[in-house]
């Protein structure tokens, strides 16, 4: 999508790391449903980096994210392609 010509917005969601799964699959419907081509997201917890977008990064670029989105433990990012 962004060789296309997309953006894609990073959203800190704080302390959603600490939500169930299906937290995360019900915002994924939502953000179909709204006409988004999906949601991914990265969770921050108990010192590991998790979620569809995660394995995508190495350390150095997940380090700068959370810096850039000032996201630490317990937190999560969302991904909004647009």
């Amino acid at each position: 999508m962004i060789a296309d010509g997309h953006v894609v917005r990073a959203i800190p969601g704080p302390s959603a790391s600490q939500q169930p799964r299906s937290f995360f699959d019900k915002l994924e419907s939502w953000a179909k449903s709204e006409g988004m081509a999906g949601l991914g997201y990265i969770s921050f917890k108990d010192g590991q980096a998790k979620g569809p977008i995660a394995k995508f990064l190495s350390d150095e670029q997940m380090q700068a994210l959370k810096k850039q989105t000032q996201t630490s433990e317990s937190d999560t990012v969302f991904f909004v392609p647009r």
